[in-house]
């Protein structure tokens, strides 16, 4: 019973690693690349994930779930 537990945790750690197989170049350059164009006025336009919006709401969110756990002391 044991050696078979072994085997399966063996097996489980090395399916996980099998299936990670490097990509070829132009996947995994794409990744890191940013829309960018121009609009008709001229201007340059690009969008960009860059984690500003998630960053300002986990911090109201936390914010706000900390001042209604601690609801005594000085403010």
């Amino acid at each position: 019973m044991r050696k078979a537990l072994m085997a399966m945790a063996a097996v489980s750690l090395a399916i996980p690693a099998s299936m990670a197989v490097p990509t070829d170049g132009a996947n995994a350059r794409r990744h890191y690349e940013y829309r960018e164009w121009r609009g008709r006025d001229g201007r340059m336009y690009c969008r960009k994930s860059n984690g500003t919006t998630g960053l300002i709401v986990g911090g109201v969110g936390g914010a706000l779930v900390g001042r209604a756990i601690d609801t005594r002391g000085d403010r």
